[in-house]
């Protein structure tokens, strides 16, 4: 689906992204563990169109992008039925409905976005990029600034619709519990110049016990300070 061959990004003489290479595969869950600074959302902006001044070569087979940003960029004069219909007038009215039910946002569906709380919006921004229909799903740290349980509600709700349609989905993240909750593959990325460290494969994806994901954390931090 996605491969990025030798990518490297430059700001004047600060080096974000050198010789970066990745292929992520149809219908993964693939996510970009690091910490700020380490170039992740450089990464899916250069995925995105974005930013299209870059080194290297980026292989994408994806017609359809959808894009979640850490910041939910609702129009704010529309309400959250219109905030998600926009961005496909094909979409039906069935399938509307689908996406309120799931985001669990029947109830609201006519309110405003300044009437609505953080984690509500970025439901709302989740269900509109599930009704364009995307090939490949950019996540950017879109659960960043929200408590554990809020949070853990809308990784729920995000991987019953990646289970309805298995779209191809590449999220950055600081948080290793986040990235264990939801890849099939963990890439660990490091500010320049060290840059990806290694991909961790996750044998029983969006399944692991508590025992698992205690072996996991400790396996990718004990690398991680090794590394750094």
């Amino acid at each position: 689906m996605l491969e990025l061959k030798n990518l490297g990004k430059f700001y004047s003489d600060q080096k974000i992204l050198e010789n970066l290479n990745l292929s992520i595969e149809p219908g993964e869950i693939f996510c970009i563990l690091g910490p700020s600074g380490a170039g992740k959302s450089t990464l899916l902006n250069i995925v995105a169109g974005i930013i299209d001044s870059y080194d290297g070569n980026v292989v994408n087979d994806a017609k359809r992008i959808g894009y979640v940003f850490q910041e939910d960029r609702l129009l704010p004069w529309m309400n959250v039925e219109d905030n998600i219909k926009i961005v496909n007038d094909a979409l039906t009215s069935q399938e509307i409905s689908h996406l309120l039910i799931e985001m669990e946002l029947v109830k609201d569906k006519n309110k405003m976005p300044h009437e609505l709380s953080g984690g509500m919006r970025q439901r709302v921004a989740i269900a509109r990029a599930f009704a364009y229909k995307p090939d490949l799903l950019l996540l950017d740290e879109p659960f960043k600034s929200l408590d554990y349980s809020l949070k853990s509600k809308m990784i729920d709700a995000l991987l019953r619709l990646w289970n309805e349609t298995e779209i191809t989905v590449l999220f950055v993240t600081h948080d290793m519990d986040e990235a264990l909750w939801t890849a099939d593959r963990i890439a660990l990325l490091a500010k320049h110049p060290k840059g990806l460290l290694d991909i961790f494969s996750i044998e029983n994806p969006r399944a692991l016990s508590s025992e698992d994901v205690i072996r996991h954390k400790n396996s990718i931090k004990t690398y991680w300070e090794e590394s750094i």
